[in-house]
């Protein structure tokens, strides 16, 4: 008789490094030309 309390199947892990890797192209660009800006304005 198994006791089993708990069970994880296909499990994985993400990483992120720096400010590209959000999930989406246009969210990357986004983020990118919004530090952009903040280089350039300050």
């Amino acid at each position: 008789m198994s006791n089993v309390v708990i069970k994880v199947e296909n499990l994985g892990k993400q990483y992120r490094l720096g400010s590209v890797g959000t999930g989406t192209i246009s969210h990357d660009l986004n983020r990118f030309l919004q530090n952009w800006a903040k280089k350039i304005l300050i």
